[in-house]
Formats: structure tokens, C-alpha cells, sequence
């Protein structure tokens, strides 16, 4: 079951006289942090979303570890600021993997009777298996991350469709994994000749059978939220597309 539909929106353009926020008015947004989170005033962003009628549905903080100190420090903010249960994160890269994993467990563990009380959930996203020459996540893997929701009741998974591994049958994995799916991301994937990925499409534009799966949905287990990543030159279709299926006009 679908609770809503939402679409990405950078949290630094909402106090940005030159950006077109009026686009929005009305939607459901994961807000996210990609261009920083500690630097931006938080106040002012969630007055200026609640004065838009522009509802948070959950946060996106990609780019922190959560054996960061301040990753708490972050919690903390988006519990009081934004009152959100889901934050997304990507989990992060390093030369010794293996090692960053030990840390970021051993944090989540240190971490859990606070994230408990502060009732937020951590939704890593998953990414396709790295180059051989490039920085290795501590976790990446669909069924890596299914296990790690059985392990923390507080983790979740961010299911992104651009990001999964190519040749893989999305149907079939997005069963696998789906009682662990608190969020996915909607967009769609292109691989061309020379090997160069074309991620975050819309949803009806790629190689993947992102219809399908979203016809899918209502017949599954999953309850959570569908976000439209869309990439930049594509938001204004994502807001389009976020109204038509928000009012049933796409038919699957």
C-alpha cells in the first residue's frame, strides 16, 4: 500500500528568491540535504514549506556516516524541526570497507535507544556492486540491507530503482526484500552502448519495468512511501507526474 506520493526537493532552494517554489505549492517533498544540512537555517526553511502549504515527508541526509559525530546532532534537528520518522541515507564509501562496517554497526547499535525515543528510522539506500578500482560501500546489497532491518527494527530500506544492479529482475528482488521497504525511489534507468548510465529518468522513459512494479504495489506487502527522484532538467515533470499519480491519471 502507497501512504503517499512525494517529490524530491533541494532544501537549499526553498530560501532561494531565484528558485520557482510556487511549483510545489501543495505537494508532499522528501527534502533533501545533499548541498550540506548544519550550515542552513532550518527554521526558517520549515516556515517557509508550512507558509506553501508544502508537506515534509521525509528527509533525504545522504552524504553523512553514522559513526559521524554529529550524526546525532543531525537526528536531533530533524526530529524537532521537521517532526519526520524516515531519514534516507546512502551508506558510505571507503578504501577499507570492512572496517567502516564494524564502525557503522557498532554506531546503529550505540545509536538505537536514542533513535528510539527520538522515533526515527534510518533508510539506507541500496547501490549497484562498485568497479573493481573505485571506493566499496560498507553496505550496498538489496539482501545486505533486508538483513540489516531484521537485525535494528529501526533500520529501513530506501529502495532506489536507478541505483539497482543491472541484468537484475526488479520485480523479483523488490519481493525479496519489500517487508524492509519504508521509502522507494521513482525514476527510471538508461545503460547506453558505451557502458554510461542515464539514472533518475522518469519513471516511464528507461529500461526498467517501473510500471509494472508500481502496478504491482497494491497486490504486495509493501506500506510506505513512493518519492519521484527525478534529475534536475526533469523537475518540472516530476511535479507534473507527482499530480497525476497523486489523482489516478497514470493507469498500469
Amino acid at each position: 500500500m502507497i501512504t503517499t506520493y512525494s517529490c524530491f526537493l533541494e532544501a537549499k532552494d526553498v530560501l532561494n528568491p531565484e528558485f520557482n517554489l510556487d511549483q510545489y505549492i501543495g505537494c508532499s517533498v522528501q527534502l533533501n540535504f545533499y548541498h550540506g544540512f548544519f550550515d542552513l537555517e532550518h527554521s526558517d526553511i520549515r516556515r517557509t514549506l508550512r507558509r506553501n502549504s508544502i508537506f515534509v515527508s521525509s528527509i533525504h541526509a545522504p552524504d553523512i556516516k553514522i559513526s559521524d559525530p554529529k550524526f546525532m546532532d543531525l537526528a536531533k534537528i530533524v526530529a524537532k524541526e521537521y517532526n519526520k520518522k524516515y531519514i534516507t541515507i546512502h551508506p558510505c564509501k571507503s578504501d577499507d570497507p570492512k572496517q567502516l562496517r564494524k564502525e557503522e554497526l557498532s554506531a546503529l547499535e550505540a545509536h538505537a535507544d536514542e533513535l528510539a525515543r527520538l522515533k526515527l528510522n534510518i533508510c539506507f539506500e541500496n547501490f549497484p556492486t562498485p568497479a573493481p578500482e573505485k571506493q566499496e560501500r560498507w553496505v550496498y546489497d538489496p539482501a545486505d540491507l533486508r538483513l540489516l532491518t531484521e537485525r535494528f527494527p529501526f533500520v529501513g530500506i530506501t529502495y532506489d530503482l536507478s541505483h539497482t544492479e543491472p541484468g537484475t529482475d526488479i520485480l523479483e528482488e523488490f519481493n525479496k526484500i519489500v517487508d524492509g521497504v519504508r521509502i522507494i525511489h521513482l525514476s527510471n534507468r538508461r545503460i547506453d552502448e558505451k557502458d554510461k548510465w542515464h539514472v533518475h529518468l522518469p519513471f516511464y522513459e528507461g529500461d526498467l519495468p517501473v510500471k509494472e512494479l508500481l502496478a504491482s504495489l497494491d497486490q504486495s506487502d509493501f506500506i510506505g512511501d513512493v518519492v519521484l527522484e527525478y534529475r534536475v532538467e526533469d523537475h518540472p515533470k516530476m511535479v507534473r507526474d507527482y499530480w497525476k499519480l497523486f489523482d489516478g491519471e497514470f493507469v498500469f
